[in-house]
C-alpha cells in the first residue's frame, strides 16, 4: 500500500463522523432491549458446557424473546422470512 492509503480516508474526516454520531440521538428503549438480549444469548453460548443448553436452543430462545409482544424488539409482521422453513429448520435442529 502507498503511504497515504495506510490510514482510512473518510470524506469530511472526524468532523463528519462526530456529526453523524450526534444525529443518531439517544438510544431507544428497544435498542437497550436488543443489547440485553444479545448479551444474555452471548453469555449462554459461551457457557453451554456449564448449563447444558445447546447453542442452537439458545439461539432459538433469543429469537423467541426478541419476537415476544411487549418484551421483544421485533414484530412478527416486520420479519421477512418464510415461517414454514423456519419451523421446519427448528424441528430439524431439535
Amino acid at each position: 500500500m502507498k503511504k497515504g492509503e495506510q490510514k482510512p480516508q473518510i470524506a469530511g474526516g472526524m468532523d463528519w463522523l462526530r456529526k453523524e454520531y450526534a444525529s443518531l440521538g439517544k438510544m431507544s428503549r428497544n435498542e437497550y432491549k436488543s443489547i440485553g438480549i444479545f448479551v444474555i444469548v452471548l453469555i449462554l453460548w459461551a457457557t453451554d458446557k456449564q448449563h447444558g443448553i445447546s447453542q442452537t436452543a439458545v439461539a432459538f430462545m433469543g429469537a423467541i424473546v426478541a419476537l415476544l409482544p411487549r418484551i421483544g424488539v421485533v414484530k412478527w409482521n416486520d420479519v421477512d422470512i418464510p415461517w414454514h422453513l423456519m419451523i421446519f429448520s427448528a424441528g430439524a435442529y431439535a
